[in-house]
């Protein structure tokens, strides 16, 4: 994807819902201007919709990038800087200051569909006790600029929508925070927050299903629109990529993840 330099369309049409998106930022300068274009070219009207962007200590030029996309579009990002302490600290942070009936967690590489927010809209208004929305998630690699449908768990996202009660969800297994959409109170109502102990992976995987477990009653819906494209960085230099080398993927996943989840 390539957004440098391409004007910014103004739709028409508003969004029913006050959302939020909670960034962690950090030495990702090559994939800001991406990452603002797909949130304000939009097919809906993006006025709603506040951007908390926790700078998490970055040493290169995404700050600089940030303050032009501020610059573009006063009062919508909020910027805050803090040392480096992680990606969960970073979303905690953001936590604090976040405002909107809805929250969303991406990661500042990825970026979403032209329709990603008008469909989640339109589902969050359509079902009044949801309590999460998972979007489609498809790879898309850096190296060849394509597209790729293989995820795991694509099977989700096989009809346009599946509901399912949040205290079963069958096999609809959901492990990332990144493509889904919160109701925000909930998350209050339960002071829920990101455990830094758990790394270098289920980070998501373990704040999405204790989010599920404390509202049993609420539903969930799957959706085949809105794609959140996922990005296979060319020189794998994700925490994902890296995550089988680190010894804390067998220890404190286990130990603060996996073991607390079960518990």
């Amino acid at each position: 994807m390539r957004a440098r330099g391409i004007p910014v369309l103004r739709p028409v049409k508003k969004a029913a819902t006050r959302y939020s998106l909670v960034v962690p930022f950090f030495n990702v300068g090559r994939y800001v201007d991406d990452f603002f274009y797909s949130i304000f070219s939009q097919s809906i009207d993006t006025d709603g919709l506040e951007i908390v962007a926790v700078d998490d200590g970055s040493t290169d030029d995404t700050a600089t990038r940030i303050e032009a996309w501020s610059n573009r579009f006063p009062g919508r990002i909020k910027y805050i800087l803090q040392e480096n302490q992680g990606q969960a600290v970073a979303r905690n942070t953001g936590l604090v200051h976040a405002t909107g009936e809805w929250i969303g967690f991406p990661d500042p590489d990825d970026f979403f569909s032209f329709n990603y927010l008008e469909e989640v809209d339109a589902e969050i208004a359509r079902d009044s006790h949801l309590s999460m929305v998972s979007c489609n998630m498809i790879f898309y690699r850096e190296n060849t600029g394509r597209l790729s449908n293989r995820h795991p768990l694509r099977f989700r996202y096989s009809k346009h929508r599946t509901t399912l009660p949040a205290a079963d969800l069958q096999d609809y297994i959901q492990l990332s925070v990144a493509q889904a959409w919160f109701r925000r109170s909930l998350i209050e109502q339960h002071n829920l927050r990101f455990d830094p102990r758990v790394v270098p992976t289920f980070e998501d995987g373990h704040f999405v299903n204790r989010f599920l477990l404390l509202n049993p009653r609420s539903t969930v819906t799957f959706i085949r629109e809105p794609v959140y494209y996922y990005r296979k960085r060319d020189d794998g230099s994700s925490t994902l990529d890296g995550a089988n080398l680190n010894k804390n993927q067998y220890l404190d996943v286990l130990r603060y993840g996996a073991l607390d989840l079960l518990h």
